[in-house]
């Protein structure tokens, strides 16, 4: 009868109708007495509060649990709403909500009953959840942390020296399973931290032990320490958080798995050192046989610098480096144009593609002669009159020549060259053939499929040339430089994939064409024998501390105690680091992670920080929450006002309006020029003239930063000493780089080197692009890390920043900054 959930009658003449309406069907009964309808709708009253009453159990057991989810005292993160909707729903099946929804749209229910009243309206509040859960959760979460916000104000003004603000306040309060903090330079990073903690702790979310804080640089670790240990003393706290570094968490890891703390490698904390081992080992990769090809193209390659464009590959002179040239102009345009590269032998060649062949022929001893300049007798109209042209490599202990030609497989040149080149490929092929002269040649095709240097050897074989490797330990200067480069990049490769938490065995990457794929057979051989010398030897670096802790993790060899997780400076996180990280976070359904950082200040990629795992975080660890700190507390208001609109030229960075608790915007900025390399010392000593003298004037003190993108355009060491020693009772003055400066602060900030050019700023000098092969994604903006290098120099200033240019040459970021709006606000 419960299906019935209204009734209604119709009087007639004699007799009237009744019809019963239920959800899904309406019945109509005719011929029925209006003392019959009375009767049943009492009986259908009676009916459905009996069943209501005979549910009151299960109706009170599921308005409990909904009011004691709402009424929890903590945060509802995605993970325990997900588990509660888990859990309810499995209790209370669908056909029981059914059930309530048919009792709450029951007009025949007695609501003046007390008992059938509270049922009634627990059934709506219910009901209200079930079908309004994800607002209700979210109205719910914000009324709670109102009620937090003043019920812990006396914690959030006390635990550090100064007030937290209200923003660190609610990232304190807000726990979602993934919270990144999204921070501005000077913002309170460290004092946020400590709140976040100091709060779990308070609500007794976590345990002490349950709480690990990460930092990269045992120096920061340290800090973090000692914040908290001030702040624990305040609240009367006395168990800390286990603050450490990544390194020392996967040590630990080790150490517990396998029963004793792994050695060290002695070159993990000495680059040199590491330098000497890799070159033991390119060695033997490189006397290898079969590796010794891929030798060939890594030098050449290296030596060519950036430039593996199939332009810059195949571009030939052959068109103008000869009397058969149109005119010299034609010529010498060409050869202005044209690239010039050094062998290993030490000639100039003109493209990529030779530099190989000869960097081949050199070192598997076979004697060379390139362009040899080629006598030929012309016949026709100028018959007896000599010309010259000069074949590309000619081969003198067997008189035969060689000559590369820039076709592909169907025997056409690209179209940059011009039209007239397969002409005077056509003519030298002709001349080869009526002189009876001994020559083969290779074409730029060959490149691409991979078979240029199998063929050049066949060639050679031919002609009674035997190709035999050299001794390698016996090179030229030319080699040595070539191998130290090469060395190098295998120095920073290495430590690129392992810090992405891959090895040999899982490395992924892509090669975009046969020289690259060359090269990543060499990377590969080189891994392969750096891994095997760590476990030959039971060594460990710390690469290989992230690498085995994360497997230990993963297979659940180690046990981890922790549930709350907080990383500083997240947005210099690896993927090898955040494998970690999530893997801890994996063993416990209700862990949380606390990540605080600043994408602004992304300058690490070069030692494998992936900016994208902080700024698209909720793809590599579920459901976030983000929040912002925006007030500073080092920089003014019109530094801050610069830097933030100088930084977000770039539209893939995290939007923010940076508040200074310093509102002076005027005359903070300033451009010093000079005339000369050596004018900008002057321009400072200057400045540092002017600056003690107001000092003195007001009886203060002042930190003074010296800051360049390139450490040899800092003042020598001695020259800091000397205006150390002469402002000493004003000023205290430090020299260092962009990226030594992160993480400090000064009252006044010169920034050297901001002039265009290659050796300006932004640098305009890529990594190879075999090298970037296995960095991660670098961003598609342009110069997007340098712009936040810029930022980070800016930042470091809290009075006053000065910005030194050489004349003529001003940076483009220069150039930028003196258009934001209202420069003549910022500017002296």
């Amino acid at each position: 009868m419960v299906e019935t959930e209204e009734i209604q009658y119709q009087p007639g003449f004699l007799f009237g109708s009744v019809t019963l309406i239920g959800r899904s069907a309406v019945l109509k009964l005719v011929g029925v007495e209006k003392e019959t309808y009375d009767r049943l709708q009492v009986f259908l009253k009676e009916q459905s509060q009996r069943i209501l009453l005979n549910n009151k159990t299960r109706i009170n057991e599921c308005f409990e649990m909904s009011e004691g989810f709402l009424r929890s005292d903590f945060y509802i993160s995605a993970s325990k709403k997900d588990c509660f909707a888990r859990n309810w729903n499995q209790k209370f099946d669908e056909e029981f909500f059914v059930l309530l929804g048919k009792f709450d749209r029951n007009q025949s229910i007695d609501g003046s009953h007390f008992e059938v009243s509270s049922l009634l309206l627990k059934i709506k509040a219910v009901l209200s959840l079930k079908f309004h859960f994800e607002e209700l959760v979210r109205q719910r979460n914000e009324d709670f942390v109102k009620q937090e916000l003043d019920r812990h104000r006396k914690i959030f003004d006390s635990v550090e020296a100064r007030p937290l603000t209200e923003e660190q306040r609610l990232a304190a309060i807000y726990f979602q399973d993934v919270n990144i903090l999204i921070a501005s330079a000077g913002s309170g990073k460290t004092s946020s931290l400590v709140g976040k903690a100091i709060y779990a702790l308070k609500k007794k979310y976590f345990e002490p032990q349950e709480i690990l804080m990460l930092a990269f640089a045992s120096e920061a670790a340290e800090g973090l320490k000692n914040r908290f240990a001030e702040a624990l003393a305040k609240q009367n706290m006395r168990m800390t958080p286990d603050i450490r570094t990544f390194h020392s968490l996967g040590m630990l890891i080790i150490q517990t798995v396998e029963g004793a703390r792994p050695q060290l490698a002695p070159w993990a904390h000495k680059g040199d050192l590491f330098k000497t081992v890799l070159e033991d080992i390119v060695k033997e990769v490189c006397l290898d046989p079969a590796r010794d090809a891929e030798m060939t193209l890594l030098v050449s390659t290296l030596m060519f610098g950036n430039a593996t464009s199939y332009e810059q590959r195949v571009y030939y002179q052959d068109l103008f480096n000869d009397d058969l040239s149109d005119t010299m102009e034609m010529k010498n345009s060409a050869r202005e144009r044209t690239p010039s590269l050094r062998t290993l032998n030490g000639e100039q060649v003109r493209s990529l593609e030779e530099l190989i062949i000869a960097n081949w022929l050199y070192l598997h001893n076979i004697k060379y002669v390139y362009e040899k300049e080629t006598e030929i007798l012309r016949n026709g109209e100028e018959q007896g009159t000599r010309r010259h042209f000069n074949p590309d490599f000619y081969y003198p202990d067997v008189d035969v020549y060689h000559e590369h030609f820039a076709l592909d497989r169907n025997g056409e040149a690209p179209a940059f060259i011009g039209e007239k080149y397969v002409s005077i490929v056509e003519w030298k092929r002709k001349y080869f053939q009526e002189s009876q002269t001994r020559f083969f040649e290779t074409h730029s095709s060959m490149f691409l499929d991979g078979s240029v240097l199998p063929f050049l050897k066949a060639q050679l074989s031919t002609f009674g040339l035997n190709p035999e490797p050299k001794n390698l330990d016996s090179e030229s200067a030319e080699f040595a430089e070539a191998k130290d480069a090469l060395i190098g990049h295998f120095a920073t490769i290495i430590k690129q994939i392992r810090n992405q938490g891959k090895t040999s065995q899982n490395l992924d990457v892509k090669p975009f064409d046969f020289l690259s794929q060359a090269f990543h057979n060499l990377v590969l051989a080189v891994l392969k024998r750096y891994e095997h010398a760590l476990r030959k030897n039971n060594l460990i670096d710390f690469e290989e501390m992230l690498i085995r802790a994360s497997l230990y993790v993963e297979n659940r060899a180690y046990r981890s105690p922790y549930k709350f997780i907080c990383i500083d400076e997240f947005q210099d996180i690896s993927q090898g680091r955040r494998r970690l990280v999530k893997a801890l976070l994996d063993q416990h359904a209700e862990a949380s992670l606390f990540a605080v950082g600043d994408d602004w200040q992304g300058i690490y990629r070069f030692a494998g920080a992936d900016l994208d795992i902080f700024t698209r975080a909720e793809k590599y660890f579920g459901v976030t929450q983000e929040l912002f700190l925006t007030n500073t507390f080092r920089s003014n208001q019109g530094i801050a006002d610069a830097a933030s609109w100088f930084v977000q030229k770039n539209p893939l960075q995290k939007k923010k309006a940076v508040v200074a608790h310093d509102n002076r915007r005027k005359g903070v900025l300033d451009v010093l020029s000079y005339d000369s390399d050596y004018g900008a010392f002057p321009e400072i000593e200057k400045q540092l003239q002017v600056l003690a003298k107001e000092l003195t004037a007001k009886n203060e003190r002042a930190k003074v930063f010296i800051l360049s993108r390139y450490n040899y355009l800092l003042p020598h060491p001695s020259k800091i000493r000397e205006w150390n020693k002469v402002y000493s009772k004003n000023l205290e003055i430090l020299g260092t780089s962009f990226h030594g400066s992160k993480g400090l602060e000064a009252d006044y900030v010169f920034i050297l080197g901001m002039n265009s050019g290659p050796m300006g700023f932004p640098s305009i000098k890529n990594d190879h692009p075999f090298v970037q092969m296995y960095m991660p994604e670098a961003d598609v903006f342009p110069y997007a890390e340098e712009r936040r290098l810029f930022y980070v120099a800016l930042t470091r200033a809290k009075r006053k920043a000065f910005l030194l240019t050489r004349k003529g040459i001003p940076s483009l970021f220069l150039q930028e900054l003196l258009e934001i709006p209202n420069a003549n606000t910022y500017f002296s």
